[in-house]
């Protein structure tokens, strides 16, 4: 149904400015891929001993969530961002291959 649905809401929906939230997440989210599991994953292992129902568990995901999104704004403020901004004053010479006659 997903393969049917979308190609339909890209061609015949307005292009419109998308969402901030949608935003901020599309510029950090390789960021939260490379802390998700270092950072979040600790959080829930060690708060994991302390809790013993449902609402303390979704507390600790709620807590866990929000620590890694923070941790890697900050990984993309810190390294990402200038990274990119560097990466993007390189210049490459690409070297003409002769072609066959």
């Amino acid at each position: 149904m997903v393969a049917l649905t979308t190609p339909l809401i890209i061609l015949y929906l307005e292009p419109r400015k998308p969402p901030r939230i949608l935003n901020f997440f599309g510029n950090i989210s390789y960021s939260l891929y490379l802390v998700h599991l270092p950072i979040g994953s600790r959080i829930v292992n060690f708060g994991g001993r302390f809790v013993s129902n449902v609402p303390s568990l979704l507390a600790l995901a709620t807590l866990a969530t929000s620590i890694s999104i923070a941790a890697s704004y900050v990984f993309y403020i810190l390294v990402e961002r200038p990274s990119q901004k560097l990466s993007q004053k390189i210049k490459v010479r690409l070297k003409q291959i002769p072609q066959k006659t």
